[in-house]
């Protein structure tokens, strides 16, 4: 794969050079999953996914991003939750015509993740990372009362994340496919 950090391309020329490739290798959609967490800027990280959903479509790339949630650490738990932001299908062709194939995709992709992560946000202690579930999830499957909690002092954004891993073990074992490569290109 030619690696835009390696190879001192822009991330716009990197990115550019994979709007027409019809296949993407599971390395390749590892490292730019992989790229997109670590992208600080949550205007940018989307950028990265795009060629993934292209080539895989949203589910498939939405439950790569959950597979490296349930193996992170605070700042990749973090940066997976703003990265499912952007995990949706173009819903318009050339034309501007609704494509119904992508909205039924989107929606499946949405109601697949909420089943995922509400049980981890009930479960989470960490009001930093409890924030940035609302980046995953729509406003409207959002706890009234999540954004009550007061974060006191630094300590709490340095604290491991102690929440209960036992929905998204769940996850691995029902998609076994989706762990190979998921923490082997980092």
């Amino acid at each position: 794969m030619s690696d835009w950090t390696s190879e001192k391309l822009s991330r716009f020329e990197y990115l550019k050079s994979l709007e027409d490739k019809e296949t993407l290798s599971t390395e390749e959609v590892d490292q730019l999953i992989w790229f997109g967490i670590m992208e600080r800027d949550p205007s940018i990280n989307g950028d990265f996914i795009k060629p993934c959903i292209r080539v895989l479509g949203a589910e498939s790339v939405s439950r790569k991003i959950l597979v490296y949630y349930a193996s992170s650490d605070f700042v990749e738990k973090v940066g997976a939750l703003k990265l499912l932001y952007w995990v949706k299908e173009e819903v318009y062709d050339d034309h501007d015509d609704i494509i119904e194939e992508a909205v039924t995709n989107n929606r499946n992709e949405y109601t697949f993740r909420k089943k995922i992560l509400l049980p981890e946000l009930r479960h989470c202690k960490h009001p930093v990372i409890c924030y940035f579930f609302a980046w995953a999830l729509r406003s409207e499957d959002m706890p009234k009362h999540l954004f009550s909690q007061k974060i006191e002092g630094t300590d709490a954004l340095f604290r491991a994340v102690k929440d209960k891993k036992q929905h998204l073990a769940d996850f691995i074992k029902l998609y076994p496919e989706y762990t190979e490569n998921a923490v082997k290109n980092r």
